[in-house]
This record gives C-alpha cells, sequence and structure tokens, in this order.
C-alpha cells in the first residue's frame, strides 16, 4: 500500500499580514487629513506679553510692528531675525540703517496710536504683527484673522520677556537669553558700584518726553525703573500714568537734580536751553540737563539698548563710580557682539552728542 503524501500547507498568516499593510498604506494615502491635523503640523502657539494664547506658523517670514512696538524690528535685529520685518518701522536713526541696511527700503509705517491699521495690515500679509498693549481694536484684529501677538513695557522685566517672546516667535530663542544675560550682568555692574549710596544722596531725576507742553514720564512708564536701576529717585513715581502733564511750579516743586529729555521729541532740549522761563528751574542752571542718546533706537526707549542707557545714567548721575571709559567699552562690546557693528569713536561721540551738532 503506498503510502500517501501529506501536501505542505503554505504560510497563509504571511500572506494575510502583507495584505493588510498594503490595505493600510493604501488608506494613509487616499484618506484626506482632518484640518486639525493640519492645522497642528503647520501652526505652534506662543504666549504673549497679555497672557493671550496665540496661534501662528509653524515657520514665520514675515512680520509687522505696530505703533507702540517700535522697539520690536530693534530686537529683531540684535537677534539676527531683522529680515524678517515688512513694515513697522517708527523711525529710522542712522545708526540703525548701518546695522540693519535692509531697513533703509521700508516706509516708516505708522499707524494710529491705539488702533491697528486692519486694512492695510492685511495688505501686508504678515504671518505675524507685534502689538502694544495700549492697543484698543486688538479683538478686531483677531477677528480679521491677523496672528496679534502683544508686547507691553512698564519695566525692565517686562522688557526681557518682550525680548524672549521676540525669539520664540521668530526663533532665536538661544540668542535671546544671551541678550537678557547680558543685560543682567549690566545691571549687576551697576549694583555693585552704587549699591552703598543712602538714599538721602541719591539724585532726583526727571524723565521728560515734551517740553511744550510740558510731559514727562509718570510712575506706569519704564523710566522710572530705568532711573532706579541706575542709581537715581524718579520724582514722577506717585504720578499715575504713562506720561502726566506739569507745569512750571510744578516742575519747581518737584525740583530735579537731573532732566533726561527724551530724544523721540528732537526739538525739545533746544527749546528748554533757549527758553528763559527755564531758567528758574534748577537743573538747567546747574547744567543738570541732558537729552538722551540715539544709537540704533533711542536709549531711553530701546529695548536692545537699557543696559546701555543704564549706564549712562549712572555716569551722569555718579562719574566717581561709573567712569566714561566703561559706558565707551560697553557700547563698543554690545555692538559688535548683537550687531556685528565695529562702532568707531566718532560715532560713539555721535550718539553720545549727535542733538550738539
Amino acid at each position: 500500500m503506498k503510502s500517501e503524501k501529506i501536501p505542505k500547507i503554505k504560510n497563509h498568516n504571511n500572506i494575510y499580514v502583507s495584505f493588510i499593510a498594503i490595505i493600510s498604506i493604501l488608506i494613509l494615502v487616499i484618506a484626506p487629513v482632518s484640518s486639525s491635523e493640519l492645522q497642528s503640523n503647520d501652526t505652534r502657539t506662543v504666549i504673549d506679553a497679555m497672557g493671550n494664547t496665540v496661534t501662528i506658523p509653524n515657520n514665520v517670514n514675515s512680520i509687522v510692528a505696530l505703533y507702540g512696538a517700535c522697539s520690536a524690528p530693534i530686537v529683531m535685529s540684535a537677534l539676527g531675525a531683522g529680515d524678517k520685518l515688512i513694515g513697522g518701522l517708527c523711525f529710522k536713526t542712522p545708526m540703525l540703517m548701518k546695522v540693519q541696511p535692509e531697513y533703509e527700503k521700508l516706509d516708516t509705517y505708522k499707524v494710529q496710536e491705539y488702533d491697528g491699521n486692519i486694512e492695510e495690515i492685511l495688505k501686508l500679509n504678515p504671518d505675524v504683527v507685534f502689538g502694544w498693549y495700549t492697543l484698543k481694536n486688538e479683538q478686531a484684529m483677531r477677528d480679521a484673522g491677523i496672528h496679534l501677538v502683544m508686547l507691553k513695557s512698564a519695566g525692565l522685566a517686562d522688557e526681557m520677556n518682550n525680548i524672549a517672546i521676540i525669539g520664540e516667535v521668530t526663533g532665536t530663542q538661544d540668542k535671546a537669553k544671551d541678550l537678557v544675560a547680558y543685560f543682567n550682568d549690566t545691571i549687576k555692574k551697576i549694583e555693585t558700584k552704587i549699591s552703598d549710596i543712602p538714599v538721602d544722596q541719591r539724585k532726583k531725576v526727571l524723565a521728560l518726553s515734551k517740553s511744550n507742553p510740558i510731559k514727562a514720564m509718570g510712575a506706569d512708564a519704564r523710566d522710572g525703573d530705568m532711573i532706579r536701576k541706575a542709581g537715581g529717585i524718579s520724582v514722577t513715581d506717585n504720578m499715575p500714568g504713562f506720561t502726566v502733564d506739569l507745569n512750571m511750579e510744578t516742575l519747581m516743586k518737584l525740583d530735579p537734580d537731573y532732566i533726561i529729555v527724551s530724544p523721540t521729541s528732537n526739538t525739545s532740549y533746544k527749546e528748554i536751553m533757549e527758553n528763559p522761563e527755564w531758567d528758574s528751574i534748577r537743573a538747567k542752571n546747574e547744567g543738570h540737563i541732558y537729552q538722551a542718546p540715539t544709537g540704533v533706537f533711542y536709549w531711553d526707549k530701546s529695548q536692545v539698548e537699557p543696559n546701555l542707557y543704564q549706564l549712562w545714567l549712572a555716569n551722569l548721575l555718579y562719574p566717581d563710580r561709573i567712569s566714561s571709559e566703561m559706558l565707551k567699552e560697553e557700547a563698543r562690546s554690545y555692538y559688535k557682539k548683537f550687531f556685528n557693528y565695529d562702532l568707531s569713536d566718532d560715532e560713539y561721540d555721535t550718539i553720545l552728542n549727535g542733538y550738539l551738532k
């Protein structure tokens, strides 16, 4: 009797697994991607200075800065992201045009001080818009589909946070951390030089924004914080508001030792020095009225030069503790490190005294 040959059983399991794998691949290729999946792949979120969670593109290549957030383009330049700016220069300083020549082609783009020009912004179609905390039509801008990231400043801590936010938006977080660390190091240097000055011997300072009518920076502005960190006392610390209106009588009562005139109102210094009504002010009689320097931005308003402004102010108030040489060395080192720019002696002199020429 012949033995029957048992037929070999094919590996149906392997065939089945291969079949399922092919079907799965076809489903992934053919099936549409949901909008939520697409959004998660193409966008990310950041927390702005007002605590808003803002959805922005993963790759931010175009930015507009609204009036108020005027330092944002300068911060972007210091972080190596200036090429992303397509609108929003409040001012063009000669030094800024040297360190970021691409900005020369941009028009100074001023929207209303408290309202963003939605129509113009939509024409520019930026990936992100930096707004200021005083913006009145914030919600209308968001409703229009604008990726609005708010910034604010009531002191140096806010400004350091602004730098971190701008760094996150532009993908330059490491450079932003370096910039903040540099500023903090300067603050510590100043503090070690002035910390033992008794309160009753500290100089009283007024930060002036306009001379006619007289307007000064109030307690809600960052200027008081900057003055304190330079070792001074802000005479408007008890006067609420971003700016405050003054008259000659009030100014005489405040009796500041030093008056710092903002260069953003470039006629104020000249008006004060030529106006005999100011002769009754002690700071003028003692030769202690100065206009703040202008570098890549106005030092008294700049989020990228607060270290230089504080050193400059501390040198004015306490020249025996903070030397002119220390300020000059810091300026040269700083512009080289963050703007890759070699500052000449003439350029340094123009930054400090350009308004006199």
